[in-house]
C-alpha cells in the first residue's frame, strides 16, 4: 500500500531541509507547500502580508491538486508544509481514503530560541522568497513558536524531530524507521 508522510512543524525547524534528505535518501517525491506559493509571488505579485496569507490558502490547494495527482498513481511522497491539526488534514485524509494510502507524520521541532535564530537569520540573510514578508511577520511568527505544533493526528505513525540536535543523532533513526514502515504494508 502506497504511503503519503506529512512533514511540518513551525517556521525555520528544518522542514524543507529534512524534507529533501528524505527524499534523497529514501527515493520518494517531495512536494513543497513554498515551491507553489512561490510560483504565485513571481507571477501574481505579493505587496502585502495579507496577499502572501491568501497565497498561502491557495498553494494549499495547488499542493493537494499535485498529491492527488500522484497519488492517483500509487505513488509514495511527501508532503512539506506547516500543516496543522486544521488547514490540509481533512482533505489529506480523504484522499488516503480515495486511493488507499496509509498517511503518516514527521513533527519537526526545535526551541523557542533556535526557531527565533534561525528565522531571524533568513531574514538578514534574504535566504527566502520576498513574497513571504518574514520581515513583516517577525512578531506574529515570533508569537506564533511560543506555542506547541500541535501534529494533525493522522492515524498513522507519528515521528517528533527535534533538529537543534545534530543531524546524526537523529537522522539515521528516523529514515530506519520510515523505511521499516514503508515496507511493511
Amino acid at each position: 500500500m502506497p504511503a503519503v508522510i506529512a512533514v511540518t512543524g513551525h517556521p525555520a525547524s528544518g522542514k524543507s531541509t529534512l524534507a529533501d534528505k528524505l527524499s534523497k535518501d529514501l527515493s520518494l517525491v517531495v512536494l513543497h507547500r513554498d515551491v507553489f506559493k512561490e510560483i504565485l509571488f513571481d507571477t501574481l505579485g505579493s505587496e502585502t502580508v495579507e496577499e502572501s496569507q491568501r497565497y498561502g490558502v491557495s498553494s494549499f490547494a495547488l499542493m493537494q491538486a499535485a498529491a492527488e495527482a500522484l497519488m492517483a498513481r500509487g505513488i509514495s511522497l511527501l508532503l512539506e508544509a506547516n500543516f496543522s491539526p486544521g488547514p490540509g488534514r481533512q482533505e489529506l485524509l480523504a484522499l488516503c481514503r480515495r486511493f488507499n494510502y496509509r498517511p503518516a507524520e514527521v513533527l519537526v521541532t526545535a526551541p523557542e530560541a533556535v526557531l527565533a535564530t534561525r528565522f531571524q537569520r533568513r531574514i538578514r540573510e534574504g535566504t527566502r522568497h520576498p513574497g513571504h514578508h518574514d520581515a513583516e511577520r517577525l512578531i506574529e511568527q515570533t508569537l506564533r513558536m511560543r506555542q506547541p505544533y500541535e501534529p494533525m493526528q493522522l492515524g498513522g505513525p507519528l515521528w517528533t524531530i527535534d533538529t537543534s540536535q545534530p543531524t546524526g543523532s537523529y537522522y539515521r533513526g528516523l529514515k530506519a524507521a520510515i523505511q521499516e514502515w514503508i515496507a511493511h504494508e
